[in-house]
C-alpha cells in the first residue's frame, strides 16, 4: 500500500484527535520509557547576565551559533490557531530583521489561512546540538507585495 502525505496527515489527526478526546484510563506504561528518555543537558546554560538587552540582537547571536553547529538551523515550527483548531508545521525561516521574522507560503495555502483568520502564530527553533531551544510569538504580516515577489522569482525551477 502506498501512503500519501495526505494519508499520513489522516493518520496523525486520527490519531492525535482520538487521543485528546479520549481521556486515558491506563497510565501503567508511561513511566516504561522514562528511564531511556532521561539525559542531563550541559551545553545550553541560560544565565539573564549573558543575556542581550534586545530579543532579537540575543536571537542573532544563538543563530550565528546555530549556523556553526547545528545541522539545519533555519528549521522552525510555525504554530498557528483558527477555527478552534490549533496546528504546527515545519517551515524554514528565510531571514530576520528588528521588525520580525521572515518565512514565506503560498497565499492559498492552510496556514496562510490560518494567519488570515488569526494573525498570531507561534515560531520554535530547536538546536539539538546546542542543547537550546527559542520560542518567538507574536503578530504575523505579510511582507511587502515587491519581497514577495523578488524571493518568488529567485526559487530554483524544475
Amino acid at each position: 500500500m502506498k501512503i500519501t502525505s495526505s494519508a499520513l496527515q489522516y493518520l496523525a489527526e486520527g490519531a492525535c484527535i482520538y487521543r485528546v478526546q479520549s481521556p486515558m484510563k491506563d497510565f501503567s506504561d508511561l513511566d516504561r520509557f522514562r528511564p531511556k528518555l532521561r539525559q542531563e543537558y550541559h551545553t545550553g546554560r541560560l544565565d539573564r547576565k549573558d543575556l542581550a538587552a534586545n530579543a532579537v540582537e540575543q536571537f542573532a547571536k544563538w543563530f550565528e551559533d546555530a549556523l556553526d553547529k547545528a545541522q539545519k538551523p533555519n528549521v522552525m515550527i510555525l504554530a498557528t490557531s483558527a477555527k478552534g483548531r490549533t496546528t504546527a508545521r515545519s517551515m524554514l525561516l528565510k531571514g530576520f530583521t528588528k521588525q520580525g521574522f521572515v518565512f514565506y507560503t503560498n497565499y492559498g495555502s492552510p496556514k496562510a489561512n490560518d494567519l488570515e483568520q488569526n494573525p498570531r502564530a507561534t515560531l520554535l527553533f530547536y538546536w539539538h546540538e546546542l542543547e537550546r531551544q527559542v520560542r518567538i510569538e507574536g503578530k504575523v504580516k505579510k511582507v511587502p507585495k515587491e519581497v514577495s515577489q523578488r524571493y518568488f522569482h529567485s526559487r530554483p525551477r524544475d
